[in-house]
């Protein structure tokens, strides 16, 4: 009977679909996994568990969605915004911006069903905004504790009214009719300088006058005197400065105007790029060079300009994404636009626009990675990665998740990239499942990973990253959840922690969820818990597993006094691996055939109170306490290879199960199976 013992210390193509079961063909087969729970890819080809969840707030208004966007002025200040409904409050250092004992929150006109479509860019204290539906805005920082949300004041000189001669109604009002690309609403005010009218003096003219919207972007200014000159009825003016406006707004492009701003936007060149206006689904704007909120279009190279992607069919612009290129995401197709000289900066009378790909996009912000850009496909369940490709002389565009198809059942909402401590890209899905992706484009990693955060009826609504306030040179992953706490709906805003650091010992590790710490003189009972009323929590108590509490009033009672406590909600993390394709003769496979792996070396690092077994009904806990451990003292994390014995008959499946649900680290280097086969 023929005995084999592969070994499997490469999980590089994570989980993968259950399509590929057979194709053991298939060099990806030997690294991947059937199930991958809880458990992140490292480039070296291991897999450890997910740190938990550390529980930073409550959201606002819990019967409300909110999301999550990030403010980065640089990589020690950055904030985190929570974007509700008519409000944005402020985060950092894993904690919530208050003055005088109150929040600080911004008002905002973003209704919560309009939140998930914002799109924005920043630089320095400014963060621009942009919905189709508002006007675009900027939140500027100008100290810890002081925000601004305003409208943007553009400036867009010699074109905010039509140029040509103007019909003016004589009567006992003077009507001008003109258009305006503002798209204020009826009974706004505005004032107007520079414009000059015959029979009427500049005081009468150059005042403020209230608006009637006509149609579209057609209106009226409605000046309240009488013409001195009443025998004409054709007047012209004169186009001077139109940048003003008694409401703090300036004029806009034609085009824009109320239910019709851009939707997407994004710096390149030293431009500020708006696209995408439901009118005008296939247009880009870009501001003056240097001058971000300057539209003023004109013959020099660097004046505003504006621009419409000429297609057969009409696709509207879902994202910008600004590299060597500025590469543009519709939902018909993908762009590259350049200037059309080589070498040379875009310019009014020098732009060229080129099709890459026809597979079209999503309206989700995608992320770039160097040279490369990873979006969402139009149907929200393929990641294409596009890239320049040398042998064709142009941008290809792969899909990340054509070994993983499964995966993202339920769409994808948001993604965001982590880069610290190894590249890893954060999906939230719609129907509230959170997913990771190890990315690492230059060694061929793709390898995708479910995450079930502890609790029951538990969602994901938003998910960001930051670089963390920490010394741990780790990012930060930010996360909107929601729960349900003692039978009332809950949501929290939880950040993912690192788990174990390389530093820390095992009474630093934190893998519980919407966990809290405590670290000073030993106690007994810990309060400030209130946010998992009723719930039934693990526990770390100074290296060592707790027996299960339940939380009441706020506060967990322990069977002894403890200086360094963890506790949260209990999650497990699990491990599948694909049918073993080993322990066959020469020349066949193990597929199909009867097989029994009758033990298993498995190869830890740093780890502790792991389960193992050949079906998830037959598990074994690993012991790892010896007779040189006090039964008073935790057991140090461990470091090399167990050999354990599995309890197994023979199948034809051949998997082996890896799981942990202790509160406890696990990373898992190679599993080294003992097969036997029937001989076939």
């Amino acid at each position: 009977m023929p005995i084999q013992t592969p070994i499997l210390n490469n999980f590089t193509a994570g989980e993968l679909t259950p399509l590929l079961d057979g194709r053991v063909d298939f060099n990806k087969y030997s690294n991947g996994c059937l199930q991958l729970e809880n458990f992140k890819v490292m480039p070296q080809g291991g897999v450890t568990r997910r740190g938990g969840t550390q529980y930073i707030n409550e959201i606002k208004d819990h019967a409300k969605t909110s999301r999550l966007i990030p403010f980065e002025f640089s990589v020690t200040q950055a904030y985190i915004l929570e974007f509700g409904e008519n409000y944005i409050r402020i985060f950092k250092d894993l904690g919530r911006i208050e003055s005088g004992g109150s929040p600080v929150e911004v008002t905002t006109t973003y209704t919560e069903a309009e939140l998930p479509d914002i799109q924005f860019v920043q630089s320095a204290d400014i963060l621009y905004l942009v919905h189709k539906d508002h006007a675009p805005a900027k939140l500027s920082r100008t100290s810890h504790i002081t925000w601004t949300l305003s409208d943007i004041s553009f400036v867009h000189e010699g074109t905010g009214f039509d140029k040509n001669p103007i019909e003016i109604e004589v009567g006992s009002t003077i009507v001008l009719v003109h258009h305006l690309g503002h798209g204020v609403e009826t009974g706004t005010s505005i004032t107007l300088s520079g414009l000059k009218c015959e029979g009427l003096t500049d005081s009468e003219v150059n005042s403020t006058h209230s608006i009637t919207k006509v149609d579209s972007n057609l209106y009226e200014i409605t000046v309240t005197t009488a013409a001195t000159d009443p025998s004409n009825t054709h007047y012209t003016y004169t186009p001077g400065d139109k940048t003003g406006g008694s409401n703090g707004r300036a004029l806009y492009p034609f085009s824009w105007a109320v239910n019709n701003y851009p939707q997407t936007i994004a710096f390149f060149e030293q431009r500020l790029w708006f696209a995408g206006t439901p009118n005008k689904p296939q247009t880009l704007w870009a501001s003056k060079s240097g001058d971000y909120e300057n539209l003023s279009q004109g013959p020099l190279d660097d004046d505003a300009l504006e621009y419409t992607i000429a297609t057969e069919q009409v696709n509207a612009i879902r994202w910008l994404s600004p590299g060597k290129s500025l590469l543009v995401g519709t939902a018909g197709g993908e762009f590259l636009v350049s200037a059309s000289a080589s070498e040379e900066a875009i310019s009014p009378s020098n732009v060229r626009i080129v099709r890459q790909s026809t597979y079209g996009s999503a309206f989700t912000r995608p992320i770039r990675i160097a040279d490369i850009v990873l979006y969402l496909q139009r149907a929200k369940r393929k990641i294409r990665q596009l890239v320049y490709n040398f042998e064709s002389d142009s941008m290809i565009s792969p899909d990340l998740t054509l070994l993983a198809e499964h995966i993202t059942q339920g769409n994808i909402k948001e993604m965001a990239l982590q880069q610290e401590p190894f590249q890893n890209v954060w999906y939230v899905l719609g129907n509230g499942g959170l997913l990771s992706m190890t990315y690492l484009r230059d060694q061929e990693i793709v390898a995708w990973s479910k995450h079930y955060l502890g609790g029951l009826d538990v969602e994901v609504e938003s998910a960001t990253v930051i670089p963390s306030s920490t010394s741990c040179s780790c990012d930060e992953i930010w996360l909107i959840v929601k729960r349900t706490i003692d039978s009332s709906t809950k949501r929290y805003l939880e950040v993912i922690t690192p788990g174990l650091r390389d530093s820390e010992n095992l009474d630093d590790s934190f893998f519980v969820d919407s966990g809290l710490s405590y670290d000073g003189t030993p106690i007994s009972s810990v309060s400030g818990l209130d946010h998992l009323e009723g719930e039934t929590i693990s526990v770390l108590v100074d290296g060592a597993t707790h027996p299960s509490v339940v939380v009441t009033s706020g506060s967990i009672t322990l069977n002894a006094s403890y200086s360094k406590i963890h506790a949260g909600l209990p999650y497990t993390s699990k491990l599948k691996t694909m049918k073993i394709e080993s322990g066959a003769v020469t020349g066949s496979t193990a597929q199909g055939a009867t097989k029994r792996i009758s033990n298993v070396v498995l190869r830890l690092f740093r780890s502790l109170g792991v389960k193992i077994g050949t079906s998830e009904t037959k598990l074994d806990l690993i012991p790892f306490r010896s007779s040189a451990n006090s039964m008073d003292s935790s057991v140090g994390l461990f470091t090399g290879d167990k050999e354990i014995p599995l309890r197994s008959g023979y199948e034809t499946d051949g998997h082996i199960f890896v799981q942990q649900d202790q509160p406890l680290p696990l990373t898992i280097l190679a599993l080294i199976p003992r097969v036997k086969t029937n001989g076939k």
